[in-house]
């Protein structure tokens, strides 16, 4: 589905604070909620991972975008971790508190979404 066509969808319905997995197409935030989408790239060769983070507003509209690098090889699970814990310290360092984050890792999205003894593995990175 192309941009236009995404940014024309029904609502998502998702709990506030939640991260959300793999979607066949993007789906719009209730009104008044920012959505984050985030991505990462492990590069082995250069042992880094390359991340990027964008804000759209309820109407599909390009609010904001991050990118960054972080040294020292990591796995993809863990890279997509460490990006949503730097997508929390954004949100926390521009005052946004209605954000609702999305990743295309669903294994990183059902251990945030499982029981607490469950995601242990992400407690130092998070």
């Amino acid at each position: 589905m192309d941009w236009e066509g995404a940014r024309q969808v029904a609502p998502a319905l998702a709990t506030m604070g939640a991260i959300h997995g793999v979607q066949s197409r993007w789906f719009k935030p209730q009104e008044g909620v920012l959505k984050c989408n985030i991505d990462v790239n492990v590069n082995i060769a250069k042992s880094s991972v390359g991340f990027g983070m964008v804000l759209r507003d309820s109407n599909g509209g390009f609010v904001t975008a991050l990118t960054g690098i972080a040294q020292g090889l990591r796995s993809a699970r863990e890279a997509e971790v460490i990006t949503i814990r730097e997508a929390l310290a954004w949100f926390k360092r521009s005052q946004l508190s209605r954000v609702l984050v999305e990743t295309d890792s669903q294994e990183v999205a059902f251990a945030f979404q499982s029981a607490e003894e469950e995601r242990i593995e992400f407690g130092a990175i998070v």
